[in-house]
């Protein structure tokens, strides 16, 4: 049987809210969540705005019978994965599309054993064969889907996403936000985008590092 270390508050091991026992599988993500949950008056409290707290409890409440209509969902948005839709104006874009978009769908291909292409916006990638990625999502732990999909989420993005955990490509937010970086070096910012970006930004990081303590001892 795996290894399970128990989230404490306030000295006590806990349950989640549906009653399971809140344990994770690394100490380091046992750490992390605690030092999250230092500030709390209560247990079970409205906690899910914390990431890795948050994540957590999906693993343990929520993925278990979800898991085959994650993956299916995971395979679906790959036909509208943001790497692949790409603009061809200004040329400007188009070049830095092939020049931080094109090796990452070119390492994700050769990891996935699949031939996606670039299309342009208003046309729809063509995914013939998905074996070996479907494969690999199935072989992920209730975690390491969870932060997955997440990820995916955030960035809308299941290659960048693929690509962090079993990579370990750090420019996860960079590469998502590839053209609104452009667009605010054509116009400006505008201070309520910059929050959201900013939002985001930290989020991603924060879900990078969850799944970077489910590799940690």
């Amino acid at each position: 049987m795996a290894v399970r270390y128990p989230i404490h508050f306030k000295a006590l091991p806990i349950l989640t809210p549906k009653g399971n026992p809140f344990e994770v599988p690394t100490l380091a993500l046992k750490n992390s969540i605690e030092d999250e949950m230092r500030d709390l008056k209560a247990w079970p409290s409205k906690l899910t705005t914390q990431t890795m707290t948050a994540l957590a409890l999906s693993a343990c409440d929520r993925i278990k019978g979800l898991r085959d209509a994650v993956i299916q969902g995971l395979l679906q948005n790959l036909e509208t994965d943001l790497l692949l839709l790409w603009v061809n104006a200004p040329p400007a874009l188009l070049q830095l599309q092939k020049e931080f978009w094109l090796p990452l769908v070119q390492k994700f291909n050769a990891e996935m054993e699949m031939d996606l292409h670039p299309v342009m916006t208003l046309s729809t990638p063509s995914v013939v064969s998905a074996l070996k990625l479907k494969n690999y999502l199935e072989s992920l732990s209730d975690f390491q889907l969870v932060g997955l999909s997440h990820l995916e989420g955030l960035t809308h993005s299941l290659i960048l996403a693929v690509l962090a955990i079993k990579c370990g490509i750090s420019q996860v937010f960079e590469a998502s936000e590839l053209h609104e970086t452009f667009q605010r070096s054509l116009w400006g910012e505008e201070p309520l985008d910059m929050e959201r970006s900013a939002q985001i930004q930290k989020e991603v990081e924060e879900t990078l590092a969850f799944l970077g303590c489910l590799n940690a001892h």
